[in-house]
């Protein structure tokens, strides 16, 4: 009898019914069980520690959608909800819209929304790959490691494909590592989504990519940008494997300009600057008043000023960074917190109009950590804060104290104090 290692319940079941209805032999001896084990599951074993090998040798950026952002509970229900309609396809006006782009200024929560959907969607199984662009990190400002990340991702995420991913990367990898993008797309994605689709591969649902950030890479590599995409979605449309992408950025015309009209029409548009304000402004006094809750001697306090988190919610501006700066801002001091919490409303009062919402409370926030009287009183101290400042703001990369230090010319223990007020 040949059963399969380990073995299976019912194997054993069906081997000990076989035995008891054997017949005895000419001598009247019983029957004897003979197990035979197949090696398959054992070979199955060995080729996918040998496809975990020769994947990791396929060059590819740690670019998941950050997990961390926390999307508050009840918050962006709307927007959620149209995504999965999306992606499901349960819409028949949306259904053959197999692009969506998520868009909105920046500041009003793309990133969180689309983190939040790809935890779902990774939850369900769903995810094929995630890539998120950005503007500091090398590997993440160009699309020089796009495909090959996304291959690689959609190998850890798919069982089905895996197989086949793993023998395109062996084919891939025998001219070298560094191909054109044409190359890659094809012979890392488009090959094995073919040979998948052949071998039968029963896929019910889309699987969904989510890439966040676009504008980052559009701005900087314009031109490789947008062969990117272009290559992305004409993979997407010759799959027999439904393959659905999410694409966020700050204006539809980044995408759009990017692309042919034919497959303009294949995108289906969520925009944040269609929903209504007060839908939003709401979803922000949600966020104020889960950060704030957190802070042990809010509750009294707040108490007593009702209206704070509905007046702090229309001054931002129906931007989600807004509210996230003011709980920071609020929560770095809980002793300080009556003080702050008037200086945060005063300061959005006044320069509402004036100024955007952001570049207000950053305002504040800069001044709380750097008083115009100490900044304007000692000269060397001035001149300090503007070389750190200017810095910080220039970088595209990460930087230790120590490097700013030496950068900026400061020494180490002149530098540190400022750098620590802008923690």
């Amino acid at each position: 009898f040949i059963v399969s290692h380990p073995p299976k319940l019912t194997q054993c079941v069906q081997a000990l019914q076989a035995l008891n209805e054997s017949p005895n032999d000419e001598a009247g001896n019983p029957p004897q069980l003979g197990v035979i084990v197949s090696p398959s599951s054992s070979s199955q074993a060995d080729d996918s520690a040998k496809d975990d090998d020769v994947l990791e040798e396929l060059p590819h950026a740690d670019a998941t959608a950050d997990l961390s952002y926390n999307l508050v509970n009840g918050t962006r229900v709307g927007v959620l909800d149209d995504l999965d309609t999306w992606a499901d396809g349960r819409d028949s006006n949306i259904g053959g819209k197999f692009i969506c782009n998520l868009t909105g200024r920046a500041g009003t929560g793309k990133s969180t929304v689309a983190s939040e959907f790809a935890r779902r969607l990774r939850d369900k199984g769903r995810l094929g790959a995630s890539f998120s662009f950005a503007h500091n990190v090398d590997d993440l400002t160009s699309p020089r490691l796009f495909f090959s990340t996304i291959a690689y991702q959609l190998a850890q995420s798919q069982a089905a494909l895996r197989p086949h991913i793993a023998q395109a990367v062996r084919n891939y990898l025998k001219n070298g590592t560094r191909q054109q993008m044409r190359d890659e797309v094809s012979n890392l994605l488009r090959v094995p989504l073919h040979a998948a689709a052949a071998s039968n591969v029963d896929q019910l649902q889309p699987i969904v990519l989510v890439i966040d950030g676009l504008d980052h890479c559009l701005e900087q590599n314009h031109s490789s940008g947008r062969e990117m995409l272009k290559l992305l979605i004409s993979c997407a449309k010759g799959s027999r494997i439904p393959i659905r992408i999410l694409l966020t950025s700050r204006t539809p015309q980044v995408i759009d300009d990017a692309l042919a009209a034919e497959d303009s029409r294949r995108i289906h548009t969520i925009s944040f600057e269609d929903i209504a304000l007060p839908s939003v402004n709401r979803d922000i006094e949600r966020v104020l008043r889960e950060g704030l809750g957190r802070i042990p001697s809010s509750g009294a306090l707040l108490s007593t000023q009702p209206l704070f988190f509905q007046q702090l919610a229309k001054r931002a501006g129906g931007l989600f960074a807004h509210a996230r700066t003011a709980v920071e801002f609020l929560s770095e001091d809980p002793g300080q917190l009556a003080q702050r919490i008037k200086q945060l409303l005063e300061n959005t009062e006044r320069t509402v109009g004036s100024v955007g919402p952001l570049d207000g409370i950053y305002s504040m926030v800069l001044q709380k950590a750097f008083p115009n009287g100490e900044v304007e009183k000692q000269a060397t101290y001035h001149t300090r804060v503007q070389a750190i400042l200017g810095l910080v703001a220039l970088l595209r990369d990460p930087l230790s104290p120590n490097e700013l230090a030496a950068l900026s010319g400061i020494s180490t223990a002149d530098a540190s104090p400022l750098l620590y007020n802008l923690r």
